[in-house]
């Protein structure tokens, strides 16, 4: 029988770094008994297949597909995937979603019996201390332009409790491997799941680990927050020149800002219950700092950055007219 590993993320834990370094090097992952699915870099068509309304989801509307294409879609997934998991010659499989984690416990349940028939399960859940984590999607959500302001804590403590409480009870803590984040940075990212598969690890396998998703400037993601606020994505008006010139824009480290007294309460009580029902120690208790985080303001780097690029597009779209109008006339 096959065994599956199945990486649901969760977002923000490196999984971009993880699916693209396998994705692109997997003919060599076969060679050593290890199947990456072909069906891309992130397998999160498979998330279409068993989430609650799956034409709803903003990828299948960004794609144009309405219910019938979806339901289409959704059904030659399972036939590839279930065929690639069949005929491999590989004994492990891997698949690789982080849009998985966020699925409800019922389609999990769904999943897990899907599954079943093809292989033995081991699930993998990266968790990531929770201001960490916060940070992180802040800046991806604002960079990729879906919000305008810093991600709650109310997301954050779902991919760490929540979410992997979910996977836990249709799974089993068996069948459920928790990695903190912070570990697999120190050991690697892609070989710390590697070395779940019994396998070794990249440099051994001739491989290399590639890095995706990198960072942006704290003074780049309260200017994504305006943008996104003034000309959202998908919106008229939403200058991709200027999106770029503000991934590159100077400053310092984001940071989240200090959760308050209630949400630090809260965040202690659920790792409590995680230790007393799972008996896993993810993270200590944190401790309430008050509402100054201390954060830096703007830097004066990246406001010379700024006005400075605005003022060469200002003299770039002057000279553009003066050319316009010398070969129009008057």
């Amino acid at each position: 029988m096959k065994r599956i590993i199945l990486h649901v993320g969760t977002h923000k834990t490196g999984s971009s770094t993880i699916q693209e370094t396998l994705f692109r090097q997997r003919h060599r992952l076969t060679e050593a008994g290890l199947h990456y699915l072909s069906i891309g870099a992130n397998h999160w068509d498979l998330y279409s297949a068993f989430m609650d309304e799956p034409w709803e989801w903003f990828e299948n509307r960004r794609r144009g597909l309405d219910r019938a294409q979806v339901d289409a879609r959704n059904r030659h997934t399972l036939d590839v995937v279930r065929a690639e998991i069949e005929n491999t010659p590989c004994p492990w499989v891997m698949i690789s979603a982080e849009h998985l984690s966020m699925l409800p416990s019922h389609a999990i349940e769904a999943l897990r019996d899907w599954l079943a028939p093809l292989g033995e399960v081991q699930v993998v859940y990266f968790v990531r201390q929770i201001e960490s984590w916060i940070a992180s999607d802040s800046q991806q959500c604002a960079k990729v332009g879906i919000r305008a302001r810093p991600t709650p804590y109310t997301v954050a403590i779902q991919r760490l409790f929540d979410f992997p409480v979910a996977w836990l009870e249709a799974f089993g803590k068996r069948r459920v491997s928790l990695v903190r984040f912070e570990d697999a940075l120190q050991t690697g990212l892609t070989d710390t799941l590697l070395a779940l598969a019994g396998l070794p690890g990249l440099a051994a396998l001739g491989m290399e680990e590639m890095r995706f998703n990198e960072s942006i400037s704290a003074e780049a993601v309260e200017c994504f927050y305006c943008l996104n606020r003034i000309a959202p994505v998908g919106k008229t008006g939403r200058n991709e020149h200027l999106v770029g010139l503000l991934m590159s824009m100077p400053g310092s480290k984001y940071r989240a800002a200090a959760l308050s007294q209630a949400e630090v309460e809260d965040h202690n009580r659920k790792m409590n219950r995680l230790r007393a029902r799972y008996h896993l120690d993810l993270y200590p208790a944190l401790h309430y700092r008050g509402e100054d985080d201390g954060r830096a303001p703007f830097s004066e780097d990246a406001l010379y950055y700024l006005v400075n690029t605005l003022n060469d597009t200002m003299n770039r779209l002057e000279a553009l007219e003066s050319q316009v109008s010398e070969r129009v006339g008057p």
